[in-house]
């Protein structure tokens, strides 16, 4: 993708002066400074990481209230029964 940018006289010297520090090209400094500024999409495994994750911590919080009234084997009792009395009629 091709971007003209507009910039003011200080910014464009500010990024001259850190393109020529760097020893790049202006165009490529700043296509290097977008790609560092903005968020990275996650990768598929990264993904499944963070899910893995999500649900590990979903276990401890479930185990941790294990046996406590509206706790989530209340839940699921509730919703199995529920589900027969909806059977039933």
């Amino acid at each position: 993708m091709t971007v003209i940018l507009e910039l003011k006289p200080e910014v464009e010297a500010a990024a001259r002066s850190e393109a020529q520090a760097s020893g790049m090209q202006l165009e490529h400094y700043l296509q290097s400074f977008l790609e560092r500024a903005l968020p990275q999409p996650l990768q598929e495994h990264d993904q499944e990481s963070i899910r893995r994750h999500r649900l590990e911590i979903l276990a401890r919080v479930q185990g941790k209230y294990a046996g406590l009234p509206g706790g989530s084997e209340d839940f699921a009792a509730r919703k199995e029964w529920e589900k027969a009395l909806e059977e039933r009629h």
